[in-house]
C-alpha cells in the first residue's frame, strides 16, 4: 500500500483593510474537512510581516472551491472576515 498524497488547492487575492494595510488572503480547504460539506478557510498574511497571520472560515453559503471563492466573495465580505479573524 502506498501513501496517498492529496494536493491542497488554494487561491490567493489581495484585501485592503479599512486602515489601508494590504493583506494577502489565501483561501484553502483545511485538512480534516468534511468533503460533503466543506468550509473553506481564509488565511490573511501581511506581506510586510509587521502583523501576525490571521485566519477565519468563509460563511457556509460561500463557494466551496477556493478559486471560485476568491473570485466571487466581495471585497466588503473579505474586509469583514479580516475584521473578525483570529491570530494564527
Amino acid at each position: 500500500e502506498g501513501v496517498v498524497i492529496r494536493k491542497v488547492r488554494t487561491a490567493k487575492r489581495k484585501v485592503k483593510a479599512p486602515n489601508g494595510r494590504l493583506w494577502e488572503a489565501e483561501i484553502t480547504l483545511p485538512s480534516g474537512t468534511d468533503r460533503q460539506a466543506p468550509r473553506l478557510m481564509v488565511i490573511f498574511r501581511d506581506p510586510t510581516r509587521a502583523q501576525s497571520d490571521r485566519y477565519t472560515l468563509l460563511p457556509p453559503d460561500a463557494p466551496k472551491v477556493p478559486k471560485q471563492a476568491a473570485k466571487q466573495v466581495t471585497d466588503e465580505t473579505m474586509r469583514d472576515l479580516l475584521r473578525r479573524s483570529a491570530p494564527l
